[in-house]
């Protein structure tokens, strides 16, 4: 992978330049020469009310907008060329004694630099260390391989090492 080197200055610039295009002031640097932003928008839920949600997008440092699988809620920071990606499910708001609560189940998954997703958000969290190891979480049972692993897509959440 090779990806062309930024000095802080640089990347600042860029991200004022990507908020001019973009028309949004909510760019983040993500690492690999990749940026965020996101639009809010309003849903109605189940039970009629309503509550504001967020879609994030992924661009390059021109400002084009890297094509996405899926809507995400949340995109993490890259680290070795992959990023923890979530989606929100089941959201619900619940009148309680001492007011409104706000719930969901938030699944994670992975994508790579260039928004391919590498694995699907079907897990509790996802989480790649600066080392390339991976800790995967699904129904409370942690597992572990390296991103080489993920990459190739020859991850298997049935045949995968557990991790304690």
């Amino acid at each position: 992978m090779n990806i062309k080197k930024y000095s802080k200055e640089e990347r600042k610039g860029i991200m004022k330049n990507l908020q001019k295009k973009l028309n949004t002031d909510t760019v983040a640097f993500l690492g690999y020469n990749r940026y965020s932003t996101y639009e809010r928008y309003q849903v109605q839920l189940e039970n009629g009310s309503t509550t504001w949600m967020s879609k994030y997008k992924l661009f390059d440092e021109e400002g084009n907008q890297i094509p996405l699988a899926r809507d995400y809620i949340g995109i993490f920071s890259f680290v070795k060329g992959v990023a923890t990606v979530c989606i929100r499910q089941n959201t619900k708001i619940i009148e309680t004694e001492t007011g409104t609560k706000f719930t969901q189940d938030r699944k994670d998954g992975m994508i790579d630099i260039n928004g391919n997703e590498l694995l699907p958000c079907d897990f509790d969290s996802v989480s790649c260390k600066l080392d390339g190891f991976v800790e995967i979480i699904k129904n409370g049972i942690k597992k572990a391989t390296n991103v080489n692993e993920i990459i190739s897509g020859k991850f298997n959440w049935d045949t995968a090492n557990k991790w304690d």
